[in-house]
């Protein structure tokens, strides 16, 4: 989904984050879709950017941040159970 609407607009577009985080494969890809845009893109913080979250808030071109605003890095980690 977030694909076919950044495909939709050709110019500057902001994204704005308040996530937690989440599947740091799924931000990856996000990542790459935003700094393969054609047009400027502006990243807005205006709550928390933690986990994967961050890996996203790194895409723009320009990443801002509120004054009441966090951005939350870790070590990785995985689990395996079988």
């Amino acid at each position: 989904m977030f694909r076919s609407e950044l495909q939709k607009h050709s110019g500057d577009v902001t994204v704005f984050i308040n996530s937690p985080g989440g599947d740091v494969f799924a931000a990856s890809q996000i990542y790459t879709m935003l700094r393969n845009h054609p047009g400027k893109v502006t990243v807005k913080i205006d709550g928390i950017a933690a986990s994967a979250a961050s890996v996203v808030a790194m895409a723009g071109d320009v990443t801002l941040i509120s004054p009441t605003g966090m951005i939350m890095c870790h070590n990785p980690m995985t689990c395996a159970m079988g």
